[in-house]
C-alpha cells in the first residue's frame, strides 16, 4: 500500500485517541506514544509512518504533544503542542509550533488563549500567530453568560490597522424556545444567515434549519431522531423531501449493535439500502470490532473493518484497518495503530468530581451526515471551594473542538440539561471537513472529552 492511499483512510480513523481537550482526566492513562503505521504489500510487513509522542501531568492534562513523521528510517521531527492548565485544571494556553527553516528545531507558530468564569465555562478563545519577535493577535470568541437564557457566541477579527477588533460572526442560543442563530456583521448590524429550531414530542426530536432569504426564514433541513431511528430531510419549496434514514438497534446493555443507512429513491418512492455498520464488544462492553459493508447488488459486502487489542485495563494497544480484498477472497491489511499508555495517578473510578457524570462515544463514528451524541449531568457535583466541596452547577456546556483545539460549536448548554437524565442529541456534520473532532462535556470542575471522526 502506497502513502496517498492512506491519506484517504487517515479521514476515517481516530489518529488520536487521547483525551486531548480534557481538562480533567477521562482515565488513569496517558497514551504516550500513538505509533501509525501502513501495510506494504511487496514485503508483507508493516511500515512506520508516523507518531505521535505525548507527555501528561499526574491529572491526565496533556503538556507536550510532538508529532514525527518517519522517513529513510529515521524519525523527522514535524510539529509540537505545549500546554498549559489552571489549578482546576482548564486549559489556559496552547503553543504551537513548526519545524524552523532548517528543520533542525521548534519555533513559535501559533498560540490559543482561554479564560473562564467562576463556573469554569469558557468565556474567551483567542488566536495568535508568531511574527518572529512577538505575539500578534488574529481572531477571538466570546462566549456571553448564558444565566439569563440567551447566550451569544462572537467571532471577532483583529484589525492592524485600527488596532480594534472587528466583528465577523455571532451565534445566538435562546433556551426559552431551544433555537439557535447564526448572524454576520455587515460593517454597522448583524445580518440573520441561518437557525435551527429543537422540539421535541411523542418521543422524538426535530430539529428544523432554516436559512434567511433577506426578508424572512425558509425551511432548509429538517432532522428528526429517537432511540430506534434518525431521518433527514430536504425541503423543496413546498414539501419535505426523505433523503436519508438510520435504524438503530442496542444491546441490553445500551450498546449500539447495528447502524443501517438508507437513502431515499425519488424513481421508486422508497427507502434503499446503502450501507450497514456492525459493532462488537468484549465482556466489559468496549468496541473490540467495526465492520463496515456497503449493499450491492442486492447484498451486503464487506468493505472495511477495524479491530482492536485491549490491554487488562481496557487501553486499546493495536487498532488494525483492513479492506475487503473480492478478488482473492480476504481481508488485506491497510493501516495499524500501536500505543502505549503510562498511569497518572487518577481515574474517573476514584475521582468525585466525575460521580454521576455520564459521556458516552458518538454513533455513528466515523459519522458521515450526522451523528448522535448522549450525556448526563448530575444535580449535585463536586464544585472548588463549595462546602464540603458539592455544589448544584448553574449550567452544564457541550462543546465540538477540532483536532487542533478551536471551538467549532457549542452543541448545548444550559440550566436545563442539569439532573435531568440521560440527553441525547443528534449532530449534524454535514458542513465539517473529513478528519478529526472532540466534544467536550463541561459543568462545575469536571470536564469529559470524548473524540469523533468525520468522514465522506
Amino acid at each position: 500500500m502506497n502513502r496517498h492511499r492512506c491519506l484517504r483512510y487517515c479521514t476515517l480513523i481516530l489518529l488520536l485517541v487521547a483525551t486531548t481537550l480534557s481538562a480533567n482526566a477521562q482515565s488513569a492513562y496517558c497514551l504516550t506514544n500513538n505509533t501509525q503505521q501502513t501495510w506494504d504489500e511487496d514485503v508483507e510487513a508493516w511500515d512506520d509512518f508516523r507518531r505521535t509522542l505525548t507527555t501528561c501531568d499526574q491529572r491526565g492534562n496533556q503538556l507536550v504533544v510532538e508529532s514525527q513523521t518517519h522517513f529513510f528510517d529515521e524519525w523527522d521531527l514535524g510539529s509540537r503542542q505545549l500546554m498549559t492548565y489552571d489549578d482546576a485544571d482548564n486549559l489556559l494556553e496552547r503553543v504551537r509550533q513548526k519545524l524552523n527553516g532548517d528543520g533542525t528545531a521548534y519555533e513559535n507558530d501559533k498560540r490559543d488563549t482561554y479564560e473562564y468564569d467562576d463556573q469554569n465555562r469558557e468565556t474567551l478563545q483567542q488566536l495568535d500567530e508568531w511574527d518572529g519577535a512577538a505575539w500578534r493577535p488574529v481572531e477571538r470568541e466570546i462566549q456571553d453568560s448564558i444565566d439569563v437564557g440567551v447566550a451569544h457566541s462572537i467571532t471577532q477579527l483583529w484589525d492592524a490597522g485600527s488596532s480594534t477588533w472587528v466583528n465577523d460572526e455571532r451565534e445566538v442560543s435562546t433556551l426559552q424556545d431551544s433555537s439557535r442563530t447564526t448572524e454576520s456583521w455587515d460593517g454597522a448590524a448583524w445580518q440573520p444567515v441561518d437557525r435551527s429550531i429543537t422540539s421535541t414530542g411523542g418521543g422524538v426530536t426535530t430539529i428544523t434549519i432554516l436559512d434567511w432569504d433577506g426578508s424572512g426564514w425558509v425551511n432548509d433541513q429538517r432532522l428528526s431522531y429517537s432511540d430506534e431511528f434518525r431521518k433527514v430531510e430536504s425541503w423543496d419549496g413546498s414539501i419535505w423531501m426523505n433523503v436519508q434514514l438510520q435504524e438503530t438497534t442496542y444491546d441490553d446493555d445500551g450498546n449500539l449493535l447495528e447502524l443501517l443507512e438508507k437513502a431515499w429513491d425519488d424513481t421508486g418512492m422508497a427507502w434503499m439500502n446503502d450501507y450497514r455498520v456492525t459493532y462488537t464488544y468484549n465482556a466489559a462492553g468496549i468496541q473490540t470490532l467495526f465492520l463496515l459493508e456497503e449493499w450491492e447488488g442486492g447484498m451486503w459486502e464487506d468493505e472495511t473493518r477495524q479491530v482492536s487489542t485491549l490491554d487488562a485495563d481496557g487501553n486499546e494497544t493495536e487498532e488494525v484497518w483492513q479492506d475487503w480484498d473480492d478478488i482473492e477472497n480476504e481481508w488485506v491489511n491497510v493501516l495499524r495503530w500501536l500505543r502505549t499508555y503510562e498511569a497518572t495517578g487518577v481515574g474517573l473510578e476514584s475521582d468525585p468530581l466525575f460521580a454521576g457524570y455520564v459521556l458516552e462515544q458518538n454513533h455513528p463514528n466515523p459519522a458521515r451526515t450526522e451523528t448522535t451524541i448522549s450525556f448526563e449531568v448530575p444535580a449535585t457535583v463536586a464544585i472548588t471551594g463549595a462546602t464540603n466541596g458539592v455544589g448544584a452547577p448553574a449550567s452544564a456546556t457541550l462543546t465540538l473542538y477540532d483536532a487542533l483545539g478551536r471551538r467549532v460549536r457549542v452543541l448545548r448548554d444550559g440550566r436545563d440539561i442539569v439532573g435531568t437524565g440521560r440527553v441525547t442529541l443528534t449532530v449534524s456534520v454535514d458542513n465539517l471537513a473529513s478528519g478529526v473532532y472532540y466534544y467536550q462535556l463541561r459543568s462545575g470542575n469536571a470536564t469529559m472529552t470524548k473524540t469523533m471522526v468525520v468522514s465522506r
